[in-house]
């Protein structure tokens, strides 16, 4: 199960995404290799109109769909006391081959150290992204609440997606910035229930005028906080 978290900036600023209105619309491919590029097409999210909550569609037309980084860690280092992670290179094949079809640039990377895993992201982050509609970034390891294992240890997720905030990352400003988390994110046992449908919550959408830096951020996790993450060691996840 994928359990998707979307946050909202108050104050004088755009919504960064809120559940339900984020749209991704891949642009239209010509009989070439190259992407149609939208005369007067606006560079962020472009508010269209609905009844009660409206979508922000963000350019997806650019050159280049953009770049997936895959950090596939299955082994540890003796000391962190964490087991082998069997079935999750069936995952990052997986995930790779998807990626790919979608038209990114995908590059895996094995049993990364903590380090490792600062220095990929940051490199990436300083890299030229203007010719790119997005940025993906899978991330496949042990984790607790808030926290993702290198092979060497820990490291908070929140020191590797900030390399690409708006005001460090200047060329995937408004952009779709993804990243996907198969971790666990504590040792409680989600053993779930059957329920109705509930009713849907108004949503405060109104524009505003100033982007937060941590605008346009998706974090899709594999797990709720304090609950462990599920993978089938012979088929993966």
């Amino acid at each position: 199960m994928l359990s998707f978290y979307y946050y909202r900036e108050e104050g004088n600023s755009l919504p960064v995404v809120s559940g339900g209105s984020l749209v991704l619309q891949r642009g239209l491919l010509p009989d070439g290799d190259t992407r149609k590029k939208k005369r007067n097409a606006s560079a962020g999210p472009v508010r269209t109109g609905r009844d009660r909550v409206p979508t922000y569609l963000y350019r997806m037309d650019f050159q280049k769909m953009g770049k997936c980084i895959i950090i596939n860690n299955k082994n540890f280092d003796k000391a962190t006391g964490m087991d082998v992670r069997n079935g999750t290179d069936k995952d990052a094949g997986a995930l790779f081959k998807c990626f790919q079809n979608l038209g990114f640039e995908v590059t895996v990377h094995n049993d990364c150290s903590c380090a490792k895993m600062q220095d990929l992201l940051r490199k990436a982050s300083e890299e030229d992204h203007s010719n790119s509609a997005c940025f993906a970034c899978v991330l496949l390891s042990h984790g607790e609440e808030d926290l993702i294992y290198g092979k060497d240890g820990v490291t908070p997720i929140k020191d590797l997606t900030a390399h690409f905030r708006g005001d460090r990352c200047k060329t995937l400003l408004e952009k779709p910035k993804l990243f996907f988390i198969q971790a666990c994110r504590g040792t409680e046992l989600d053993d779930g229930i059957q329920a109705d449908s509930g009713p849907i919550n108004d949503i405060d959408a109104n524009p505003r005028n100033k982007i937060p830096v941590e605008a346009d951020f998706l974090f899709a996790y594999s797990t709720v906080p304090g609950y462990y993450s599920w993978r089938n060691p012979g088929k993966g996840s």
